[in-house]
């Protein structure tokens, strides 16, 4: 029996520079982070240019779990990322394309296209329900983007009194060998926002006493990385470096919703989910820094895979 192809296309505006969605779009090892179906990733070939280029999925579609795999096609980036279906198992056929353009705002115009035939016919209803879950992946992509956290670096100002008097952001590097990206870009906000007396810097993950960053399950390649180090040596002095979600207890502590507050529990809703701790009136950060990571708990231990190498963590 012959089947036609299901098509479902989607326009939506995300609040995001089209780098930085560009590289949300390609970042396909990290799609089980924002896109709720996507639960396994597997890249199986890459380019020359080390971008994926055939890659497994095991998603959560029509109430099982399914898998395919995907060819992607670069040849009009970064304009547009388009894939084809390689094998599935219960997909005939699957073809889509991302459309990216700049919007007036700064932001980015996103086109989705997505043109599935399955083995199996299905009735209306359930086609109806499967257009709206592949819909809401761009939507999830958006939330993704716009989401403070492990996709942009932001940069602020503040005077003596905590009023924030420049900003300024830029995309996080993602791929191979964007950790020397992600000084150049911390150093590069520094030189834009200065001159400055004090320099600090909250980034997402495990960060030591010593500003050192253990691990980050959003952030590429990272293994004791020690930004504090290498972030002083390109400015030339001192830089503060703790964990992103500590750093913004401190100022709801000291300037916000928490001001004057002997204790206080923050947690922070992003790319991930982290916290900060105030008790008996003093920032807790634990005996190696790692207080505060509420995200990580597991709360379903047959849950989705998390990048920090557990499965069913909060953040998931």
């Amino acid at each position: 029996m012959q089947t036609m192809a299901e098509t479902a296309t989607e326009t939506i505006t995300i609040a995001a520079p089209p780098d930085q969605v560009w590289a949300i779009a390609t970042d396909l090892e990290r799609y089980p982070a924002w896109a709720h179906d996507v639960k396994d990733v597997v890249i199986t070939t890459r380019d020359a240019d080390g971008r994926p280029s055939q890659v497994e999925f095991r998603t959560s579609a029509l109430g099982r779990s399914t898998h395919y795999t995907l060819q992607y096609d670069y040849s009009n980036a970064p304009a547009t990322l388009a894939w084809t279906m390689v094998k599935g198992d219960i997909q005939r056929s699957i073809e889509g394309a991302y459309r990216f353009e700049p919007s007036a705002d700064g932001g980015t115009v996103v086109h989705y296209d997505l043109a599935i035939e399955l083995v199996v016919p299905l009735p209306g209803f359930v086609k109806r329900r499967a257009e709206r879950r592949i819909l809401n992946a761009i939507k999830e992509m958006k939330a993704f983007a716009e989401a403070p956290g492990g996709t942009k670096c932001l940069g602020v100002a503040l005077d003596g009194e905590g009023h924030v008097v420049a900003e300024e952001r830029r995309p996080t590097p993602r791929g191979p060998g964007s950790l020397p990206k992600l000084i150049d870009t911390l150093a590069e906000l520094a030189e834009v926002l200065g001159p400055y007396d004090e320099l600090g810097v909250g980034v997402p993950g495990l960060v030591t006493h010593e500003g050192v960053l253990r691990a980050a399950p959003n952030l590429d390649g990272v293994a004791d990385f020690d930004v504090a180090g290498l972030l002083g040596a390109r400015v030339g002095r001192r830089v503060h470096v703790d964990n992103d979600a500590t750093c913004a207890a401190a100022s709801e502590w000291l300037y916000g919703a928490g001001k004057g507050a002997t204790d206080m529990v923050l947690v922070t809703l992003g790319t991930g989910i982290g916290g900060g701790l105030v008790m008996s009136g003093r920032l807790q950060r634990g005996k190696h820094g790692f207080a505060g990571e509420y995200g990580h708990i597991v709360v379903d231990p047959d849950g989705p895979p998390c990048p920090c190498g557990r499965r069913g963590c909060w953040e998931r």
